[in-house]
Formats: C-alpha cells, sequence, structure tokens
C-alpha cells in the first residue's frame, strides 16, 4: 500500500487501470492510499511520482481494502457466525460525536 498526496483522484483512476491497483482509501480530498500487490504498487508509486505528486509506501502486513483480500471473507464470515456479541462492559465513546 502507498500513501498518495497531491494526485487528484480522476488522475489516480487513470494510474490505477493502467497498473491493477486500487484506491484502497480516501483519507480526504487530496490524499488517498493505492492497494494491491506489491509489484504493481510499486510500479503505480513510479508512476505517480512522475506526476510531481508524493507517493509514500506504507509498511502494512496485506493490501488491506483491496479484492485481494476477497480470500478472507469465508473465514471471517465463519468467526461472526461462532461469536457471541453482547452489549460493552465499557463505555464506547463514537470519535465523531464524542457521544457514548
Amino acid at each position: 500500500m502507498a500513501a498518495v498526496i497531491g494526485c487528484d483522484e480522476a488522475a489516480l483512476n487513470n494510474i490505477c487501470a493502467q497498473t491493477g491497483v486500487v484506491i484502497g482509501n480516501v483519507n480526504c480530498p487530496g490524499q488517498l492510499v493505492l492497494s494491491g500487490d506489491t509489484d504493481k504498487v510499486t510500479k503505480a508509486v513510479a508512476l505517480v511520482q512522475e506526476m510531481k505528486a508524493r507517493a509514500i509506501p506504507l509498511s502494512v502486513s496485506a493490501a488491506f481494502h483491496s479484492p485481494l483480500m476477497a480470500p478472507a471473507i469465508e473465514g471471517m464470515k465463519k468467526a461472526f457466525e461462532t461469536s457471541m456479541f453482547r452489549d460493552a462492559i465499557v463505555p464506547i465513546v463514537a470519535n465523531t460525536t464524542a457521544k457514548r
């Protein structure tokens, strides 16, 4: 994965189409995250840098928010089906409203 700063989403979509990566996250306008196979992300980063935008490789353990995570779906479904959910013991405060 790589954080991209200073590249508009349309231009980045074009790079994604050329390299086979996806926009895995939109942090805010002008700050997006590329996700996908490591070699493809490396190629996309080079193209971003050719456009004089910043691309910062991210040290993560997987290509989160990309189609490469699809094989994890079945395992996660089984984990949720066998998990017991209940009300939280400690208060949970939403970071957008600061309300419980």
